[in-house]
C-alpha cells in the first residue's frame, strides 16, 4: 500500500559539484551532517575522541566522493547518503544512535524502499550489520534503540511470512518473541574489532598491519593457507558468516582458543558473553564443525604464546 513516505525526493549527495548548489533533504534521508551535530549536543564519555574520528570519516568520504566538506559542514547542510554506498550500515547506524526512538522504525521503512542490494536482504542488513554498528558504538546508552530496530526487524519478518503463508500463518505468543529475540540478540554472529566500530575504514588505514597478522596465522600453520582474506576480514566485522566462509583452523585447539582470549584481553575485539559460541559461527576445526565446550575446555598449557602475541601486537592499532 502506498503513503505518503513513497512520495518524498531524497536525493543523496554527489560529487564533482561547485558550491552553492541545490539540497534536497528530508528527516528520514541519512545525512551523516545532522548525525554529527545531533551526536555533538549528547554528553558521554571521550566525546571529543569519538566526534573526532567521525568527523575524520566524514571528510575521507567527502574526498573520496569529490564532495565539498567545508560547504556542507561549516554551513551546516545536509549531507545525503545514498542506501547504496559502501559501509551504508555506519552511516545509517550513527544517525539511529541519536534519532528519536518513535521514529526510528519510520526510518528504516524509508530507507528499506530506496535500497536494493542483489547480495543481501535490507531487513537481514539492519538485523546484522546496522544492529552492530548501535551496539557497539557505545558511546551512549542505546538498549532502547537496539529493542527498537529488533521490533521492526520482527514486524518485516512476521508480514513477509504472513504474506507468503496467510492463513497457514498463526501470530507466535509474545513470550516467545521475546525469547527469540533476546536468544539472538545474546549470540553474536561474528567478533568486532573494536576500532571498527568508530572507523569504518579502518582495514584501508592499516591495512599492512592486518594483512601481516593474516600472513602469520598461515605461516604458522595456524589457519588453512587456502584461506582469503576477505573472509579473515568478514569473521571481525560483526556480520553474519556463511558456513562456506568460516576459517578453518589448522593450528591446535588450545592455539584458537588462547587467540579469542588474547584478542579480547588486550582490547582489540569486543568482550561478548558467549565468545565461545560465536568462535563455532566463525571458525571450522580442521574443515569440521565443533561445539562451544570444545573450545572452551581447551585451555592448557600453550607453547604458541609468543607467536600468537606476534600476531596480536600486528592486530593492535593505538
Amino acid at each position: 500500500m502506498k503513503n505518503s513516505l513513497d512520495d518524498i525526493e531524497c536525493i543523496p549527495t554527489y560529487g564533482n559539484l561547485t558550491p552553492p548548489y541545490t539540497i534536497i533533504s528530508h528527516p528520514y534521508c541519512v545525512d551523516i551532517i545532522s548525525s554529527y551535530f545531533t551526536l555533538s549536543n549528547l554528553e558521554y564519555n571521550d566525546k571529543n575522541e569519538a566526534l573526532s574520528l567521525i568527523k575524520e570519516n566524514i571528510e575521507y568520504y567527502c574526498k573520496s566522493n569529490n564532495i565539498s566538506f567545508a560547504y556542507h559542514f561549516d554551513n551546516k547542510l545536509p549531507l545525503i547518503i545514498s542506501p547504496q554506498t559502501n559501509n551504508f550500515q555506519w552511516f545509517l547506524g550513527l544517525q539511529i544512535i541519536g534519532f528519536d526512538i518513535n521514529k526510528i522504525k519510520a526510518l528504516l521503512t524509508f530507507q528499506q524502499k530506496r535500497y536494493t542490494n542483489d547480495e543481501i536482504d535490507f531487513v537481514t542488513f539492519v538485523e546484522f550489520a546496522v544492529y552492530n554498528i548501535v551496539k557497539y558504538f557505545s558511546i551512549i546508552n542505546n538498549s532502547a534503540h537496539l529493542k527498537t530496530i529488533m521490533d521492526w526487524v520482527y514486524q518485516q519478518r512476521t508480514s513477509s511470512v504472513e504474506n507468503q503463508k496467510q492463513l497457514h500463518t498463526k501470530l507466535v505468543p509474545q513470550k516467545i518473541i521475546s525469547k527469540e529475540i533476546k536468544k539472538k540478540s545474546s549470540v553474536e554472529p561474528s567478533f568486532i574489532i573494536i576500532r571498527l566500530t568508530i572507523d569504518p575504514e579502518y582495514f584501508v588505514n592499516n591495512a599492512n598491519q592486518i594483512m601481516e597478522a593474516f600472513k602469520l596465522l598461515k605461516g604458522g600453520g595456524f589457519i588453512n593457507n587456502s584461506t582469503k582474506y576477505d573472509y579473515f576480514k568478514c569473521i571481525f566485522s560483526g556480520q553474519k558468516i556463511n558456513r562456506l566462509d568460516r576459517i578453518d583452523w589448522t593450528g591446535k585447539q588450545k592455539d584458537l582458543h588462547r587467540f579469542i582470549t588474547l584478542l579480547m584481553a588486550k582490547g582489540i575485539i569486543k568482550k561478548i558473553r558467549f565468545k565461545w559460541e560465536t568462535t563455532c559461527n566463525c571458525f571450522t576445526i580442521n574443515e569440521k564443525d565443533f561445539l562451544p565446550s570444545t573450545i572452551r575446555k581447551s585451555n592448557g598449557k600453550n607453547d604458541n604464546e609468543e607467536k600468537l602475541m606476534d600476531i596480536i601486537n600486528q592486530m593492535k592499532v593505538i
